[in-house]
């Protein structure tokens, strides 16, 4: 029954992260901007600002809260499923991309599942002790190769060309 305990904090945890993540605009106030500058471009591209305060109230709500026929005509259809399918499969980088994740994910899954346990029997620790020690050594790895591979990404600024070498090096890397 006590497995039980880690669920129930695991659903806190994530019940908290969703009202922050629920607290996130529908739209990023930039998309906004633009949206506001192309609808009062006059017709000679110069932008109009409307007469009256009552003018830019409509404004605004004609951009926060778009008629139907406008989000009817953005939303995406069923039958572009296809068609989307096969832009992805052509774009060999993200196709390449996906893969390598995946085989990463299968290759490592084993290591990560069993490593508490190849603790327990090789160190002689108790469960719960292997348990924590592999968790919080790999948390804390994996958190420190985020954050310094953001610090260093936005440092540098490399292309996408650039960048994608790295990935398969660092997960040889990792297996070896």
């Amino acid at each position: 029954m006590k497995f039980i305990i880690g669920w129930l904090m695991l659903g806190g945890v994530m019940a908290v992260t969703s009202l922050f993540i629920a607290m996130f605009p529908r739209e990023l106030p930039e998309a906004v901007e633009r949206r506001r500058e192309n609808r009062t471009k006059g017709s000679h591209g110069i932008m109009s600002l409307p007469d009256t305060p009552a003018d830019i109230g409509k404004v605004d709500s004609q951009i926060l809260f778009p008629s139907q026929n406008n989000l009817d005509s953005t939303l995406p259809k069923l039958s572009e499923i296809g068609t989307t399918l096969k832009s992805l499969i052509r774009n060999k980088v993200n196709l390449y991309n996906n893969l390598s994740s995946v085989f990463y994910m299968f290759s490592s899954i084993g290591f990560w599942t069993y490593m508490p346990k190849y603790m327990e029997t090789i160190f002689m620790q108790t469960a719960a002790t292997a348990s924590a020690i592999s968790g919080t050594v790999s948390i804390s790895f994996q958190a420190a190769g985020l954050l310094l591979s953001g610090a260093l990404i936005s440092k540098y600024q490399p292309s996408a060309p650039r960048m994608q070498p790295w990935k398969p090096c660092t997960w040889v890397s990792h297996g070896t």
